[in-house]
């Protein structure tokens, strides 16, 4: 696994968005026991879409990129252990 940039070596920490949740030990976005972070909003309205809730931004938490990697930081070690990782999910993660 390749190691994360250090604090402030790329301008990517800055970048702004929004996030509906986290959840830190996700079992169904990925393999092994994820931290998973939904975007807020989402302009589809997909037939068996996984999480509706995060359809309409209404109580989002506007983030950067760099704040959300910090929190995810904090459990690098176990997530590692669990053979899990980080997953970005929706809402819509892409717009």
């Amino acid at each position: 696994r390749a190691p994360l940039p250090a604090a402030g070596a790329a301008s990517w920490r800055g970048v702004r968005g929004h996030l509906h949740s986290v959840e830190t030990a996700g079992a169904v976005d990925g393999p092994g026991v994820r931290f998973v972070a939904f975007a807020a909003g989402c302009p589809l309205r997909c037939l068996y879409c996984h999480n509706p809730d995060a359809r309409v931004a209404r109580h989002e938490q506007e983030t950067t990129a760099g704040a959300v990697i910090d929190e995810v930081a904090r459990y690098a070690r176990f997530l590692r252990r669990a053979g899990g990782g980080f997953t970005v999910s929706g809402g819509e993660p892409l717009l």
